[in-house]
């Protein structure tokens, strides 16, 4: 059994302990590596061209005729929340296509207002640029607190108006 042990210790220096080092160590920084090779490989194609790259589309209005609120309503009822003001305005137009930002000011309590901005950011034409939680000591007594969010649009525009 002595003859054994020396090539017992070799073939546990040669064989078990780089798979132990492997294992413990090396396995996720292999698999991190191959996943970013993965990753480069996309980012090559697409600058190459043979992926379509993300196309900016224009959406029918929801900001501008103010159809947002029609979407909100049932969410804001279901969580109690209250709509304490919705203005919006058309920043720039060409192409047939106007970028619209809307304030729409919410009030309520804190949970509930998470749920209605939840179900805005659902839509997705519509993006969230903006979000403020605002409260004041009349508020507080009232124990609710306003949520103020900027939304904006890409929106398709008619030949007559802008």
């Amino acid at each position: 059994m002595r003859q054994y042990i020396p090539i017992l210790k070799a073939v546990i220096l040669l064989v078990v302990v780089p798979a132990v080092i492997y294992f413990a160590s090396l396995s996720k920084t292999v698999r991190l590596w191959r996943e970013y090779s993965g990753l480069e490989r996309t980012i090559v194609d697409v600058s190459s061209g043979s992926v379509p790259s993300g196309e900016v589309r224009a959406g029918a209005p929801l900001l501008s005729t103010g159809d947002i609120l029609e979407t909100v309503t049932p969410a804001c009822e279901a969580a109690g929340v209250t709509v304490v003001s919705y203005v919006h305005e058309m920043s720039a137009t060409a192409a047939g296509m106007g970028l619209c930002r809307a304030e729409l000011v919410l009030s309520g309590m804190f949970t509930p207002l998470l749920t209605v901005m939840d179900s805005i950011s659902g839509v997705q034409q519509i993006k969230t640029a903006e979000a403020e939680f605002r409260c004041d000591e009349r508020m507080r007594r009232e124990g609710r607190i306003q949520l103020r969010l900027e939304l904006v649009q890409l929106e398709k525009t008619t030949d007559g108006s802008e």
